[in-house]
């Protein structure tokens, strides 16, 4: 009769370390593709919600939310008007057109009388909303990492002042790989600029919309988009400058964004959106 032989010690230990290593090779890819698919489904979301407010627009017969939205209902609620907003109260604004946007979007011309009692809603420009259908977006939900799709009214006056919307510069102008520094980067697309060392170097570089140094910040989005839609991305803060009419503000020491974001983000980093055509936030999913 035969014997049965199991396995030997030595046979185990290569099953284990090939599997370690295919687990070694595995996991990350996973993480990355999991993280590419969450960008790759915001960047339709917010593509699919540029176009409902497009055709909510048109209905409509304007071509601004800052008409359907009312701007002195927004002010009244964040304290202040626009001229004299602070950081926060920036963000407080983002907010109420947000939350304003996607209940009209799911909505239409019901979120008039939610309550049904006769009683119109304020932040919402009665004669314009009745134009309206009943919804434009039903379905529409949060952003992958759990958070509402941010929504700010276009378009975006010279008299707003500096336009806070930014996009990492486009393939050929440039900016830097996250983690790298500004001396010791290495020959990229996205790089600020070279100096004859071939060290990335800023000096002297400026933003072009208001001449002041750049440090980081990015391209400005184009002042004529009906609607500026964003997610916060992975790190779940916005690298948005903020601004008032007398120009950028500081924000926890850091200039011009929201306190917690990582240098190399600042000017639109993970933040997936509607007004960078060339897509460049992807970078950081790949």
């Amino acid at each position: 009769m035969r014997k049965k032989h199991g396995f030997t010690l030595v046979e185990l230990l290569v099953v284990m370390a090939i599997i370690s290593i295919l687990a070694a090779i595995a996991i990350p890819n996973v993480q990355q593709w999991i993280r590419k698919g969450r960008a790759v489904r915001a960047q339709a979301e917010i593509s699919n919600i540029d176009l409902a407010i497009t055709k909510l627009l048109s209905d409509a017969g304007r071509s601004s939310l800052k008409d359907i939205v009312n701007q002195s209902e927004v002010e009244n609620i964040v304290g202040d008007t626009m001229d004299n907003w602070t950081p926060a109260m920036f963000d407080n604004a983002v907010t109420v057109y947000t939350e304003a946007i996607y209940a009209i979007l799911r909505k239409g011309r019901a979120v008039l009388d939610p309550d049904g009692d006769g009683v119109n809603d304020p932040r919402y420009n009665a004669e314009v909303v009745r134009n309206l259908g009943t919804s434009y977006m039903s379905e529409l939900s949060r952003d992958p990492w759990g958070n509402l799709y941010q929504i700010y009214p276009g378009p975006w006056r010279a008299s707003d002042g500096p336009i806070p919307f930014r996009t990492y510069l486009p393939p050929d102008a440039g900016d830097l790989l996250p983690g790298d520094t500004l001396d010791s980067a290495a020959e990229d697309v996205l790089s600020l600029g070279e100096n004859d060392a071939g060290d990335i170097n800023i000096a002297g570089l400026v933003d072009p919309e208001t001449n002041e140094p750049l440090v980081l910040i990015g391209a400005p989005a184009l002042r004529e988009q009906n609607v500026f839609i964003w997610s916060n991305g992975e790190n779940l803060i916005s690298g948005q400058a903020k601004f008032n009419s007398a120009g950028y503000l500081y924000a926890d020491g850091v200039n011009n964004y929201e306190g917690g974001q990582e240098p190399e983000l600042m000017g639109g980093g993970d933040d997936i959106n509607n007004w960078d055509r060339d897509q460049t936030y992807m970078r950081f999913y790949n």
